[in-house]
């Protein structure tokens, strides 16, 4: 998934690079972006879809299928993750 494509999912407008999520757990920041309540309903959206998923398993789905849902949707979570940890630029 492009960095593009998960920022436009996330609602986020600022460019993820690479190394952005690693520097934003070395900083300990916090929730603090405006969209933080959106982003935050679609990180839980994401952990039911992943809830869904498991069970499509039990359910005898086919594990190569489910596997690229699985991936997808935890690349959509991270990218949801690193938008709630940027720090607020706004404040003063």
């Amino acid at each position: 998934m492009s960095a593009s494509h998960a920022r436009s999912r996330c609602g986020s407008t600022s460019p993820l690079s690479p190394g952005a999520l690693a520097e934003a757990a070395q900083r300990g920041t916090t929730p603090s972006s405006p969209d933080s309540g959106q982003t935050a309903g679609k990180i839980a959206e994401c952990d039911r879809k992943l809830a869904q998923y498991r069970a499509a398993l039990d359910a005898g789905a086919n594990p190569a299928t489910v596997a690229a849902w699985i991936d997808e949707t935890e690349a959509q979570k991270a990218s949801c993750a690193l938008v709630m940890r940027r720090p607020n630029r706004d404040r003063a």
